[in-house]
């Protein structure tokens, strides 16, 4: 039977990425709580991104037996596309006033 913190690790990310790009998003929003700054938001994936691959990086270094990867290049890429997967989550609740 498998180990259920070998799979914990991808949602862990997943929202610890989450909650950052959340406060990102509130950092550079207008007194109104909009953000008018294109450029500032097509950077979300790729803070995401970097959240994701640093986080898979030290999981991996940490407790290898956590993340499931056999190399740090396959952590690496767990934690990005987890990182990458969390902008996707946050696309999906978006509301319909564009926010």
């Amino acid at each position: 039977m498998t180990d259920i913190t070998s799979f914990a690790s991808i949602p862990a990310i997943m929202s610890i990425c989450f909650l950052i790009s959340l406060a990102f998003k509130w950092a550079i929003a207008d007194n109104d709580g909009k953000v008018r700054n294109g450029k500032a938001l097509a950077f979300i994936p790729v803070l995401c991104g970097a959240v994701g691959l640093f986080l898979g990086v030290s999981t991996y270094y940490s407790n290898p037996n956590v993340i499931h990867s056999d190399n740090v290049l396959a952590a690496a890429a767990t934690g990005i596309t987890s990182g990458l997967a969390s902008v996707g989550v946050q696309n999906q609740f978006k509301r319909k006033d564009g926010e």
